[in-house]
């Protein structure tokens, strides 16, 4: 088995007392050794700038960098956005951490071999925008965006871990599934059940477990069953193993109560992992080799020998392909993109229209007798403005799932408002395009702008934002 590893990995907190300690990593490193597994070592390298961007908005990495290069040699402070500790250090082991992974990716597609990516700081509670829970950059997402984008193929990020990865959850989408396995109520208090979906873009399952603890038996059960199941239905090219063995009994930071691996278990896993279609991945480290580790501290990766990526010699330390171009995969992803774009040019013009016939506006306003009479005139100077924001806010995909969220609350409060009017007899202009606009209260008005807002609450609940823009500010799915 491949592993990648660098001793320039402790450099991150080697002088800060922290479970995320560079003993994570060093123990291991010394048992695979001590069987005689570092001999096929791939070495790392650090990631670039545009390699993280896959998986992390530009100003988040240079957000890290900073703060990191303000900090003197000897000084720790916290990450920014979160509950994360650095030190001068820790840009450079982050970067390389991933890096290291992309390195055992790009062996991984090349030989259809498996690879243990053994690399800190972790990364699964690191959001696109956000780091926190003891992780910089998500090495997991990385490596799965980097497979998805580079060969157009799905993976499957298995979870197993004390706690949820709400980082890599936030990935998931654009040929990425996600599946986790989670003590709850715990930190970070996401990995709600409530969540889970099966959409072509990707797959969502969360399951969470209750924090006293289960039996190993439960606990093998649950990976058999949805492990397999989950492969079966999405058909990944690529398994991406984000280890954790804090769900071991007796670790101060987690513990599930689940004993540590046994042969016979192992054996048993190995049976299931090559099951589950057309990939495979292996991990060779017990829990039980490692039981002063906390947390996460490497990736399994592993691609079925034979299967090859369209494009020959995967390189993920090439700049990604996908600059941007949104690309429709499949069918229900261009009818609500083609929806999205419908309702904030609908937006855009309703507003475009009444901006400068303020008077008129208020007059309508007026009419139906439901504002208090000193909000009508700022409403309507300032509703206007706020329909084209809020409309090219759906158009560029911009945090599409409030943007829709709040223009559905808006079409049914006017859906009320007509409805109200129609209901107590009155015949009130109530046209949304300027005073060209000579539609009247009906309840096929009514009818309409509820119409609207079922779409706008469609969008909501489907499309996360899904152009170059959202990558970069970290609003992804």
């Amino acid at each position: 088995m491949l592993v990648a590893y660098d001793e320039r990995l402790t450099d991150h907190l080697s002088g800060l007392r922290h479970p995320e300690q560079p003993d994570r990593v060093r123990v291991v490193a010394r048992e695979l050794e001590r069987r005689g597994m570092l001999t096929d070592r791939i070495d790392t390298v650090i990631a670039r700038p545009d390699e993280l961007a896959r998986a992390h908005p530009l100003r988040y990495i240079e957000l890290v960098k900073r703060e990191c290069a303000r900090l003197e040699a000897d000084e720790a402070a916290l990450l920014s956005t979160g509950d994360t500790h650095i030190d001068a250090g820790s840009y450079e082991a982050a970067a390389r951490a991933a890096g290291g992974t992309l390195a055992a990716l790009s062996r991984v597609c090349a030989q259809g071999r498996s690879a243990f990516a053994l690399v800190r700081p972790p990364g699964h509670h690191a959001e696109p925008a956000r780091g926190m829970g003891f992780c910089v950059f998500n090495n997991a997402a990385l490596a799965a965006r980097t497979f998805s984008l580079e060969t157009g193929g799905s993976v499957l990020v298995a979870d197993i871990d004390y706690h949820h990865g709400n980082g890599t959850q936030a990935l998931v989408g654009r040929g990425l599934s996600y599946i986790s396995t989670h003590a709850s109520p715990a930190y970070p208090d996401t990995g709600a059940a409530e969540e889970n979906h099966l959409r072509a873009g990707g797959a969502l399952l969360n399951v969470p477990l209750p924090v006293d603890g289960i039996s190993t038996e439960a606990f093998v059960a649950i990976w058999t069953h949805t492990l397999r199941t989950l492969a079966a239905r999405i058909r990944p090219g690529l398994l991406v193993v984000s280890a954790g063995y804090d769900f071991v009994a007796g670790d101060p930071v987690g513990d599930l109560g689940v004993a540590a691996d046994r042969p016979d278990r192992a054996r048993d896993r190995r049976r299931l992992l090559r099951r589950t279609g057309p990939l495979r991945a292996r991990r060779r480290l017990r829990p039980g080799d490692a039981r002063d580790v906390r947390g996460r501290n490497d990736l399994g990766l592993r691609r079925r020998p034979g299967r090859r990526p369209r494009r020959a010699g995967l390189d993920p330390h090439a700049p990604a392909r996908d600059s941007g171009q949104f690309r429709v995969r499949d069918g229900m992803t261009a009818v609500v993109l083609l929806l999205r774009l419908a309702v904030g040019a609908l937006f855009i013009f309703a507003g475009a229209s009444k901006i400068g016939h303020a008077g008129l506006f208020a007059a309508q306003i007026t009419a139906f007798g439901l504002v208090p009479r000193p909000l009508i005139a700022p409403m309507a100077l300032l509703l206007p403005v706020f329909e084209v924001l809020l409309g090219g806010y759906l158009v560029l995909g911009l945090y599409t799932r409030v943007a829709a969220i709040v223009a559905g609350v808006q079409l049914a409060i006017f859906a009320g408002a007509i409805a109200s009017a129609v209901s107590r007899g009155l015949s009130l202009s109530c046209g949304c395009f300027g005073p060209s606009d000579t539609t009247v209260t009906s309840w096929p008005e009514v009818a309409r702008d509820l119409g609207f807002a079922v779409v706008a609450a469609f969008i909501a609940w489907r499309a996360p934002g899904m152009l170059a823009l959202d990558r970069r500010i970290g609003n992804v799915k």
